[in-house]
């Protein structure tokens, strides 16, 4: 890590100053929302084509893992792959690396915010630790089931926790009788390094350790390589953000607080666990207002970098409809970044996922909702899961109706009167012939023009 870079870099995307709960780039403030049809896509064939469909929605943001899966037939491993067919994890494949540079590159022209994941547990499972992780020993040139902890093929189940491969860092000798192992650390420290080497330079890149560290891995894997990447990052002459994600959906558990109690190791908080079905729509609320509060001293960033849901997804997966709510809801309640997780498993970028991000984008340039809070207590006659509200009272309001309908606002403190604009979520516009005012000083009634979902939005730019 020899280059250095500004000690700080002001234009650098980072909490916004004057409401953390938010990301700032270039000194403004900026809401993340995203969709794509693939999680690591610097290794798609179109992908500046992929790019220009996102930025034509209002996206943003995606999430890029590092994982090499090898799903598709188009990916390939970072590591040179010797005439065996083993990996050599001493010697780099070019293509990897010139592709993951050119996403960089592409998506920093762009202003496409990068959410970069260094691990996947998933990828280290049943047939892709046998068939396809260059860091089974079974893979790989540089080690073997007999100097390190790591089994090889048949080893690892997909019900198999933990697994060896994240029990490499010095403080896990102290979970579970495991022992450090430090000829495969080095090897992580060298990936790592590789893929600050070419991320660092860039002032649009948020880090993630893993996708969904299981409990019983413990705290020690993600508080080592956060440390690790922030202070890479300070050796270089700059600051990043970083955190980690849990697989516990329920944001209240205790496994959350590895996370929210330590801001000076995860200086954003990860919380796309929360969109699984197996969260009620209340308890979906409940859990993001819950982290809210409980980051209220010392606010940061609640990042989505997935949201999980489709018609045709896994039963973890909610339908297309509650997707769509989790989405917006999140948005409502404020969240700093949103993005559908891909298909099957989430709506990607698909024709429903468009719109939303088109209706939602334009909606929250009229009311900025880093100037807002959630505020359901000015609702009144409210139904359950029925509408949600950001608000800064007087102003602006984001108010969102999950299903037509009806609800109370009240603007009883409010002088005088406001411009009231209709944003559709399934059509992914305004309608500009629904503008009106409404009269305040008093609780108004706000009606849906019509079922499904509405952004309405009241006062603002």
């Amino acid at each position: 890590m020899s280059a250095r870079y500004a000690i700080e870099d002001p234009d650098r995307i980072q909490p916004y100053s004057k409401n953390r709960f938010y990301w700032q780039y270039k000194q403004k403030p900026v809401l993340l929302l995203g969709g794509s049809k693939t999680d690591n896509l610097f290794q798609i064939p179109d992908l500046v084509e992929h790019l220009d469909e996102m930025v034509e929605v209002g996206a943003n943001y995606i999430r890029n893992t590092m994982h090499g899966r090898l799903a598709h037939g188009y990916e390939v491993l970072p590591f040179k792959t010797e005439e065996t067919g083993r990996c050599d994890l001493e010697q780099w494949n070019p293509e990897y690396w010139d592709r993951f540079a050119r996403m960089l590159a592409e998506t920093r022209k762009r202003e496409i915010f990068v959410q970069i994941e260094l691990f996947d547990e998933h990828a280290h499972t049943q047939r892709q630790w046998d068939e396809r992780s260059a860091w089974n020993p079974d893979n790989n040139v540089n080690y073997t089931t007999k100097n390190t902890h790591l089994r090889g093929r048949g080893s690892y189940p997909a019900a198999s926790r933990p697994h060896d491969f994240f029990y490499s860092v010095p403080e896990c000798g102290t979970l579970e009788g495991r022992a450090r192992d430090p000829v495969v650390l080095k090897f992580q420290q060298a990936y790592v390094d590789r893929v600050l080497a070419y991320s660092l330079p860039y002032n649009h890149v948020l880090y993630t350790v893993s996708n969904e560290l299981f409990a019983i891995q413990g705290w020690a894997w993600g508080y080592y390589w956060a440390r690790y990447v922030r202070n890479r990052a300070r050796e270089a002459g700059k600051e990043v953000e970083t955190s980690e994600m849990y697989w516990q959906v329920d944001m209240m558990h205790p496994e959350q607080r590895w996370s929210l109690d330590n801001p000076g190791i995860f200086t954003f908080f990860e919380a796309s666990q929360n969109s699984a079905n197996q969260n009620s729509p209340a308890k979906h609320w409940e859990n993001l207002q819950f982290v809210r509060h409980y980051l209220s001293r010392g606010p940061r960033p609640i990042n989505h970098t997935k949201t999980y849901g489709s018609d045709k997804g896994p039963s973890f997966a909610c339908s297309d409809d509650e997707t769509v709510r989790r989405f917006v809801r999140s948005v409502i309640g404020g969240a700093a970044s949103m993005r559908f997780h891909r298909p099957d498993t989430g709506l990607g970028l698909n024709a429903t996922a468009k719109n939303v991000i088109r209706a939602v984008r334009q909606a929250t340039d009229v009311v900025p909702l880093w100037e807002c809070r959630p505020r359901q207590d000015l609702l009144h006659a409210l139904n359950p899961d029925a509408a949600y509200l950001a608000a800064n009272p007087g102003k602006a309001y984001a108010l969102y109706f999950t299903d037509g309908g009806a609800v109370g606002l009240d603007l009883t403190d409010v002088p005088g009167r406001l411009p009231l604009r209709w944003f559709c979520i399934d059509a992914g516009e305004e309608k500009p012939a629904l503008r009106s005012e409404l009269e305040a000083g008093r609780i108004v009634t706000i009606q849906a023009p019509a079922g499904g979902d509405w952004i309405a939005a009241i006062g603002g730019e």
